[in-house]
């Protein structure tokens, strides 16, 4: 095991792509397949399953790639301070950044926007870490992060926030499914639907749920706890899921059509949140990096 193979493994758990891995490290896919296959020998453990041409990492994967990440993160740390100037004592304070990440739905920022966030400040350290929306809230309240990036509005009076995009909601359904035949979606669609519950996207849930409240549906909740439970329930046509309009999802989901909601009601509100005592002077810039990286979406 390598640094370089824990690298391709973090951008392909993101991408689900071989190509876009390869892409994101000037390589080829074919170096990309060896190095995670190697791993994957090495370790005895399945971290990818292939569907179509997506990669959909396994749960093992989705367990790991945190603390993959973690030692990349330290490595480059380790390097940017072995490279200091002798007379420079004063390592500069880290900004911990907490997104919005919820494998089978969204990712709000690819690795490219996290790429520009680290960027932003070459005198400091920029660090992005990627949790459900609930989590990412409950750290800035906590104060184990400076600041997290959130699908719907926060409501806590301790907090100050900024709106810094719009995430379009659409709905999954699989091929043979009758939906698939709409080009947009209505609560009446999914009336006798089952849909599955997003428990990792739980702030959002509240604008959609007024959607139902106003057609005078009740939806029909299903459990999914994984991002395999997520996969295989729309691959073998037992009801929809609600994500967020990214380009990955295509690749998760490569039996399925994508229909936005009729109601532009249902788009999801993109915040960046922090403590109001909180005055890095980092945040506005942040705000506009973010605002800039979520239109290109």
């Amino acid at each position: 095991m390598n640094i370089q193979q824990l690298s391709y493994f973090s951008t392909a758990v993101d991408t689900s792509s071989f190509k876009e891995t390869a892409q994101t490290h000037f390589v080829t896919p074919a170096a990309i397949s060896k190095a995670l296959g190697d791993l994957e020998t090495e370790l005895g453990i399945k971290l990818f399953v292939k569907e179509g041409r997506a990669i959909v990492p396994t749960e093992k994967a989705l367990l790991l790639k945190p603390l993959a990440d973690n030692i990349s993160r330290n490595v480059k740390e380790f390097e940017r301070l072995a490279k200091l100037p002798k007379e420079n004592n004063d390592t500069p304070r880290t900004f911990i950044l907490a997104a919005a990440y919820a494998p089978a739905r969204s990712k709000l920022i690819n690795q490219k926007g996290v790429e520009a966030l680290e960027r932003l400040d070459p005198q400091r350290r920029i660090l992005v870490v990627r949790r459900d929306s609930g989590s990412c809230l409950s750290a800035v309240i906590e104060g184990s992060v400076d600041a997290a990036l959130i699908l719907g509005e926060p409501k806590s009076d301790t907090l100050a926030s900024a709106r810094v995009g719009t995430s379009q909601s659409i709905v999954v359904v699989n091929k043979s499914n009758p939906l698939a035949n709409l080009t947009t979606i209505s609560p009446n669609d999914l009336r006798s639907v089952a849909v599955g519950w997003p428990h990792d996207i739980r702030y959002a849930l509240p604008l959609l749920l007024d959607l139902f409240d106003k057609s005078d549906v009740e939806p029909h909740f299903t459990h999914l706890y994984t991002i395999d439970d997520n996969t295989q329930f729309i691959s073998e046509d037992k009801g929809c899921l609600i994500a967020t309009n990214e380009p990955y999802i295509a690749s998760t989901y490569p039996n399925a059509v994508f229909l936005p909601f009729a109601d532009e009601e249902a788009n999801v509100p993109v915040f960046l949140v922090w403590n109001k005592e909180n005055d890095d002077p980092l945040l506005e810039e942040l705000t506009e990096t973010l605002e800039a990286i979520l239109k290109r979406r």
